[in-house]
C-alpha cells in the first residue's frame, strides 16, 4: 500500500490557536506557551494574627487587609507593613472590596463604606442586602466606583445586588439561577461581566452581563479540589483558588470566560501556612491562610515539570484539490480515514506547523515542559 504524502496545517494566528482546546497553555499572539511557575512568599511581619484576613488590592497596587476580629487595617508598602488603625466598632466583616476610594465591608447586618485614607465610616447599606433571612457573603468592585454584592437567603437562593458609590442600589437584584451556600464567591471584569461561583463544591459558575440587557449563562469548571476563592486578573481572565486537603499547597487556575485553562499552578505554601482561603489580583497576586498573608511571584528557578495539553479542532482539507508541497490539500480519491495527530507544541513565537493527514479529528497530544 502506497503512503500518502504528509499534509501540513499551519497554526500561525491567535484565532487558530484559540480554536483548539487548551489545558495549562496560554495563547500568546501567534503561538502558545506553557506558563512559568509560581512561588509563595510570606509577607514580612505577617503571621498567625492575620489568620482569616480579608484582603484586597488598592488602586496603587498595594495589598491591604482587614483582620475580622479587631477590625484593624494593614497595608503592604515598599518599606514594609503599615498599620493603618482600626475601623469603628461593628460586626465582624466577612468580605472586603476596594472601589471608588472606599473600603467596602460586608457584615451580617449590611455593607459598610469607609474612606481609604482615614478609615472614617461613610455609611451603611442594610435594607437591600441584609434583612430577615438575607445577608451578604461576598463583594467585588464593579469597575465604576461601585460594587457587586452577593447575598444569600435561608433557602440558598443567591441574589446579586449592584450598589453605586453612595451605596444605593442600581436596578433590581439579579437572581442567580443556581442555589448556593455561604461559601459562594463573586468577581467582576472591567468590561462588566460578573462571575458567581455559588459554592465551594460547585462545578458550574454563572457569568452575568447586565448591560444592555441582563444576560446569564453557565460556565463549566474543571473537576478538582473545592473552590475557595475567585478573582479576575489583568487580562480579564478568571482566577480560581482551590485548596487541597493537606493544606501544603494551593492550586490556582487561570481561565478564560469561555472555560479554557490558560494556566494551572500547584503552589507550595510556606510551612505552617495552612489552607489558602482567599486570593486577590490583578496587580498583585496574593493568598491568605492560617499562617498569614503571602504574595505569589513568578519563579525563574523552579525545576518542577508539568504536562500541558492542546486538542486540535476538526480540520478538513478542501475536497478535490491538490497543491504542490502538500499543504492544505486532498488528492482526488485519496484515503480519508481518521488518523491520530501528533502535535509539536511551539515554545517560541513564529510560524508553527502541525503535520497531519488529510482529515484530522480531535485528539489530545501532550508535551512535557521543564
Amino acid at each position: 500500500m502506497s503512503r500518502l504524502p504528509d499534509l501540513a496545517y499551519h497554526f500561525a494566528t491567535e484565532a487558530q490557536w484559540r480554536a483548539g482546546v487548551r489545558d495549562d497553555l496560554r495563547v500568546d499572539g501567534g503561538s502558545i506557551r506553557a506558563p512559568g511557575s509560581l512561588r509563595a512568599r510570606l509577607v514580612p511581619g505577617s503571621g498567625p494574627a492575620d489568620r482569616g484576613a480579608l484582603v484586597a488590592v488598592d488602586p496603587c497596587g498595594r495589598l491591604l487587609w482587614v483582620r475580622p476580629g479587631d477590625r484593624s487595617a494593614r497595608r503592604l508598602d515598599e518599606p514594609g507593613v503599615a498599620q493603618l488603625g482600626a475601623l469603628v466598632r461593628g460586626s465582624a466583616p466577612v468580605a472586603l472590596a476596594i472601589s471608588g476610594g472606599q473600603l467596602w465591608l460586608a457584615t451580617p447586618i449590611g455593607v459598610e463604606r469607609h474612606d481609604t485614607h482615614d478609615l472614617q465610616r461613610l455609611g451603611v447599606t442594610a435594607d437591600e442586602v441584609a434583612d430577615d433571612g438575607l445577608r451578604p457573603i461576598a463583594l467585588c468592585a464593579d469597575g465604576s466606583n461601585g460594587i457587586w454584592v452577593l447575598a444569600i437567603r435561608r433557602s440558598g437562593c443567591l441574589p446579586l445586588v449592584h450598589l453605586d458609590c453612595w451605596g444605593e442600589p442600581i436596578g433590581e437584584p439579579v437572581p442567580v439561577p443556581l442555589a448556593g451556600d455561604e461559601t459562594g464567591r463573586v468577581a467582576a471584569t472591567p468590561d462588566g461581566a460578573v462571575v458567581v461561583v455559588p459554592s465551594s463544591t460547585s462545578r458550574l459558575a454563572i457569568v452575568v452581563r447586565p448591560d444592555p440587557t441582563t444576560d446569564v449563562r453557565l460556565l463549566a469548571l474543571a473537576d478538582g479540589p473545592d473552590v475557595r476563592a475567585v478573582a479576575v486578573d489583568g487580562d480579564d481572565g478568571l482566577i480560581l483558588l482551590r485548596g487541597n486537603k493537606a493544606g501544603a499547597s494551593a492550586v490556582l487556575e487561570l481561565l478564560t470566560l469561555d472555560g479554557e485553562v490558560d494556566e494551572r499552578h500547584d503552589v507550595a505554601l510556606p510551612p505552617g501556612f495552612g489552607r489558602a482561603s482567599a486570593v486577590v489580583a490583578p496587580r498583585r497576586l496574593a493568598v491568605v491562610g492560617a499562617g498569614g498573608v503571602a504574595v505569589l511571584e513568578r519563579s525563574t528557578t523552579s525545576t518542577s515539570r508539568r504536562v500541558s495539553t492542546f486538542m486540535t479542532p476538526t480540520l478538513r482539507s478542501p475536497a478535490r484539490q491538490h497543491r504542490r508541497g502538500g499543504r492544505f490539500l486532498s488528492r482526488p480519491g485519496a484515503d480519508r480515514r481518521r488518523r491520530s495527530p501528533s502535535a509539536q507544541l511551539p515554545s517560541q513565537p513564529g510560524r508553527h506547523v502541525l503535520r497531519q493527514p488529510g482529515l484530522l479529528c480531535p485528539n489530545r497530544s501532550r508535551q512535557r515542559v521543564g
